[in-house]
């Protein structure tokens, strides 16, 4: 909810942006997703990164988005997120495995945590 969240507050979000529509906005933003196929709730959409320090909970949803019409994200550098790259499953598990490539660290702990619940998820795409 990052750019909305600076400008209403953090409590008045929910008034004005569901889970839904603040995920695409998301996926545009930082991925230049600009068309979304599906948004979808996991059964337990809730992620806490360290339940032992950290208070709160983030919602969770899966987005599939046409991979076709992604378009270069945005040059504003106050975004934390300067590419993206769309690999292959076994290109990620790779990565992963090996923790960096290139300049890009493949241990971030959230990453880690939401990849794992994502192909748990959805154990088709290991194939």
């Amino acid at each position: 909810m990052g750019f909305l969240e600076r400008i209403i507050g953090k409590d008045m979000i929910t008034r004005y942006e569901s889970i839904e529509s603040g995920s695409a906005r998301e996926a545009s933003e930082e991925a230049g997703a600009s068309v979304v196929i599906k948004i979808e709730n996991p059964e337990y959409p809730y992620l806490n990164p360290a339940p032992s320090f950290v208070a709160t909970w983030s919602n969770l949803v899966f987005i599939e988005v046409k991979l076709e019409m992604i378009e270069e994200l945005k040059k504003d550098r106050n975004e934390p997120i300067y590419s993206a790259e769309y690999i292959t499953v076994d290109e990620l598990r790779r990565r992963v495995a090996k923790g960096k490539h290139d300049k890009a660290v493949y241990r971030y702990g959230n990453a880690l945590a939401l990849w794992f619940i994502f192909f748990c998820s959805k154990p088709d795409l290991w194939k």
